[in-house]
C-alpha cells in the first residue's frame, strides 16, 4: 500500500531540540523550570485569563479542575451528550451525576437543552468546545451565573478559537486544556487549567503537587490530598516552541479547511463542519457527515485502501456502557455519531496531500 496520510501529525517548528537541550543542560528536568513558568505565560496569553497552571496531561487538568471545585459524589453536573469522554469520565470518578445534553446544529451541547435541563440538584455545567468550533458559552454561562454554580468549559480541542471575539478558554470558571501529539500545538503529553481567579489559581497550583508546604520548615504539612499532575520542564520546552508558533499552526489548520471546503462542498450530501460568524474556529479536526444511508464503515475501508486514514466521531454518552443509563432521546448525537469521519488535517499539510484524500473520498462516495 502507499505510504498512509495520518489523520493527524505533529509539525516541529525548529526550535524544539533547542529548547530541550536547554532544559536538559539546567538540570531541571522534573516539574519546576524556566520552561514550565514560560509555558504557563503563553498559554495565559492564548487563552485570555489571568493565571494557567500547567499539568501532565488533559485530562489531569479535568481532574484537577474538579477537585478544586470539590465536585463530590452525587454532585448533579450538566454534559454534552456528544462529546469526547474525557470530562465525563473524570466526573465518573468524583461519583458525579451526568446529565448529558444533545447537540445542537454546531456539533455542540445545545443551550436550550441546557436551560432546561438545569434543576435545584445541578452544581455545575461541563461545557466542550467540539472538534475546534466553540459552544454558545455566552449563553451557558449566563445561566449558570443565574444559578450560582460553576462552568468549567473543556477547550482541549479549541486553543485558539473565538467566540464573539473572546478566547475559548476565557468564560468559565476554570477551563482545561491538552498539548497531546494530535493538539493544534503539543507538548507531547501536557495539558493546563486556567482562571481569572487567584485563589483557584494558588488552590490548582498546590493540588498539582500533593499540597506541599510552602516554606522549608513546613514542607511535609501538606494542607490537603493532592496529586502528582507536574508536567516536565522537558516536555514544557517543546511546549513553548510550539506556542511560539501557535498563530502559524491555526493559519494553517484553518487553511486546510478552507480548501476542504472548496474541494468538497458540492458533493452530495455529504456535511461539512458547521460555522458562523460569531466564531473563529480553531479546526482542530476537519470532521464531515457522510450522506445518509451510507456504510461509514464501507467508505472508511474505501479510504484506508487508498491510504487515507479516518476516525469515526465520538460516541455519544447515552451509549457508552460505562455510564449508568439516561432517559430521553438524543437524535442530533446519533446523527452525528453514526454519520461522522474525520478526515487527514495537520498543520503544514501539502496541496498534493490534502488533494489525494479529495480524491479518495469521491472515488468512495461515487461507488
Amino acid at each position: 500500500m502507499i505510504d498512509p496520510l495520518p489523520v493527524s501529525r505533529p509539525c516541529l517548528f525548529g526550535k524544539e531540540l533547542e529548547y530541550v537541550e536547554q532544559a536538559l543542560r539546567s538540570t531541571h528536568i522534573s516539574g519546576t523550570g524556566s520552561f514550565v513558568d514560560r509555558m504557563e505565560a503563553l498559554v495565559a496569553e492564548a487563552a485570555g485569563t489571568c493565571y494557567a497552571v500547567v499539568v501532565s496531561s488533559g485530562t489531569s487538568a479535568l481532574d484537577l479542575a474538579f477537585e478544586a471545585l470539590g465536585v463530590a459524589a452525587g454532585d448533579e453536573v450538566i454534559a454534552p451528550n456528544f462529546t469526547m469522554f474525557a470530562p465525563v469520565a473524570a466526573l465518573l470518578r468524583r461519583g458525579a451525576t451526568v446529565v448529558p445534553v444533545d447537540a445542537d446544529d454546531t456539533w455542540n451541547m445545545d443551550p436550550d437543552g441546557v436551560e432546561a435541563a438545569l434543576t435545584d440538584r445541578t452544581k455545575g455545567i461541563v461545557l466542550v468546545h467540539t472538534y475546534g468550533h466553540p459552544a454558545d458559552a455566552t449563553r451557558i454561562c449566563e445561566l449558570a451565573r443565574r444559578r450560582g454554580i460553576w462552568v468549567v468549559e473543556d477547550a482541549a480541542e479549541a486553543l485558539g478559537a473565538q467566540l464573539d471575539g473572546r478566547p475559548a478558554g476565557a468564560f468559565g470558571d476554570l477551563a482545561t486544556f491538552s498539548f497531546y501529539a494530535n493538539k493544534v500545538v503539543t507538548s507531547g503529553e501536557g495539558g493546563a487549567v486556567v482562571t481569572n481567579d487567584p485563589v483557584k489559581a494558588a488552590r490548582l497550583r498546590a493540588l498539582r503537587s500533593l499540597c506541599f508546604g510552602d516554606s522549608w520548615a513546613e514542607r511535609f504539612v501538606h494542607t490537603g490530598a493532592g496529586f502528582n499532575f507536574r508536567l516536565s520542564n522537558v516536555l514544557a520546552a517543546i511546549g513553548c516552541a510550539q506556542l511560539e508558533h501557535l498563530s502559524e499552526a491555526l493559519a494553517s489548520k484553518r487553511a486546510v479547511a478552507a480548501r476542504y471546503r472548496q474541494l468538497l462542498g458540492g458533493v452530495s450530501g455529504l456535511g461539512l463542519p458547521p460555522e458562523s460568524a460569531r466564531v473563529l474556529h480553531s479546526y482542530w479536526v476537519f470532521g464531515v457527515l457522510l450522506p445518509s444511508g451510507r456504510d461509514r464503515r464501507s467508505v472508511a475501508d474505501q479510504l484506508w485502501a487508498s491510504g487515507i486514514e479516518t476516525r469515526p466521531f465520538f460516541h455519544p454518552l447515552h451509549r457508552q456502557p460505562s455510564v449508568p443509563p439516561v432517559r430521553g432521546a438524543f437524535p442530533r448525537s446519533e446523527q452525528l455519531s453514526n454519520r461522522g469521519l474525520y478526515l487527514p488535517s495537520y498543520v503544514g499539510m501539502a496541496e498534493r496531500e490534502l488533494n489525494r484524500v479529495v480524491h479518495a473520498i469521491h472515488r468512495a462516495l461515487a461507488t
